[in-house]
């Protein structure tokens, strides 16, 4: 069926072009001054490099997961979970994704080499000659790194069930392990610290029934052993000294269990993954994991705080307008700063690493961390004001009507002050 859009005789390959054009303006948006993904990287307690923006892949619909890896902009971090289901999807759509950026960066680099050819000295191409500095220039091309979060479920704690957990993922991933283009990260987080019967959705009795039998048969049934934890960070410890995997960490403990953590353990953990709740509204967990220097990765983003505007229409207005006023110090941006861009960029800013989901191309490149890294730090005032309407949003309580004005004079410099 044609697409009724005049020039897209395809609805699929109209959605294609789209994605080209909206991220070839994103990279020419950039400036004259090149940006490096460092510039959204970090350095871990164990001095070791991690990217601070990402993709959610955690529970995504698996017939989308191919596509929107294919499609997203600057993609060197995604986060998942053993749980999903979906890390033997991943894996195989990031080879494809690193072949097919390999066939393009050698298509561009052939085709240079032999216009150089051509214009030089040796009419006659030669085809031996440039067989072999095609396969020359392959073997200096680096790899592509590429860092991956996954997590052992609550079903899955004690030691000897860690283990088996980690080995899945590890060859669930063994694909992209395998392929000469990538250079795999692989961390690993305990998902929970256990199975709490009074959270609606977690059936602990039921998921522990449907179990493989050679995962009960490794280790005892942890919901009834609140400790069990302990013994799958032992797990994780020894993984970890033993090479196989980047990292470890783990996600949802509350301060106490981070405090019990801390005391008990030999490595002491690289990320921290929880809430935007969490990372605003915990003082004590914040603070132990700034003392500890640990990475806090912080989920649902988009649903605490992006999507929950109805309630705080101030609130939100407000970011809109710190948005499309932040853009005017930005080069070549025909376009304002969205919501989305702004909270993940103050995030980024203040230190923490974001792993947004979505399957919307649209989004992808306000989320990307091709743009985020190009978002000047914000002002003091600013950025109080961001933080303010974060809270704000995320307890449903407005701030005032008019808390911002702006007006720009004729040198088209922005100021702010307050109408409260």
């Amino acid at each position: 069926m044609k697409s009724q859009r005049a020039g897209c005789p395809l609805a699929h390959l109209c959605k294609k072009l789209k994605i080209f054009l909206t991220s070839l303006v994103v990279i020419l948006s950039l400036g004259a001054r090149t940006i490096h993904a460092v510039d959204v990287d970090t350095e871990l307690n164990n001095g070791r490099v991690f990217p601070l923006a990402g993709l959610g892949l955690g529970n995504q619909q698996p017939g989308w997961i191919d596509d929107i890896i294919q499609n997203y902009p600057g993609l060197r971090l995604i986060d998942t979970a053993h749980a999903s289901r979906n890390e033997a999807i991943i894996s195989k759509a990031l080879v494809q994704r690193a072949v097919q950026l390999d066939l393009k960066q050698h298509k561009i680099w052939s085709e240079k080499h032999k216009a150089k050819l051509r214009g030089s000295a040796h009419q006659e191409f030669d085809f031996f000659h440039e067989a072999e500095a095609v396969e020359q220039n392959r073997r200096v091309i680096e790899q592509t790194e590429l860092h991956i979060i996954t997590k052992v479920w609550y079903t899955h704690l004690g030691y000897e069930r860690t283990l088996i957990a980690v080995e899945e993922s590890l060859d669930a991933f063994r694909e992209t392990f395998d392929s000469p283009l990538i250079d795999l990260k692989l961390t690993v987080l305990l998902h929970w610290p256990r199975c709490d019967p009074d959270i609606e959705w977690m059936h602990c009795e039921q998921e522990e029934r449907d179990l493989p039998q050679g995962v009960k048969d490794a280790g005892p049934d942890p919901t009834g052993d609140r400790d069990a934890w302990k013994q799958s960070w032992k797990a994780l410890e020894e993984l970890y000294s033993e090479g196989k995997i980047y990292g470890i960490g783990v996600s949802n403990f509350s301060w106490e269990e981070m405090k019990e953590l801390l005391n008990l353990c030999r490595v002491v953990p690289q990320i921290y993954q929880g809430s935007a709740w969490q990372s605003l509204f915990d003082p004590y967990l914040i603070n132990q994991l700034k003392e500890e220097n640990i990475l806090y990765n912080v989920y649902n983003v988009m649903g605490a705080i992006v999507k929950q505007n109805e309630k705080t229409p101030n609130a939100y207005n407000c970011l809109t307008e710190i948005g499309r006023q932040h853009t005017k110090l930005m080069e070549a941006m025909d376009k304002p700063l969205s919501v989305s861009t702004v909270v993940l960029a103050w995030y980024i800013q203040h230190g923490y690493a974001i792993v947004p989901r979505s399957a919307n191309s649209y989004h992808f490149l306000e989320n990307s961390p091709l743009l985020l890294a190009k978002v000047p730090p914000f002002k003091k005032d600013d950025d109080e004001k961001i933080e303010q309407a974060i809270r704000a949003i995320m307890t449903q309580k407005d701030i005032a009507h008019g808390v911002l004005a702006y007006f720009t004079n004729t040198l088209d410099s922005v100021e702010q002050i307050s109408l409260s």
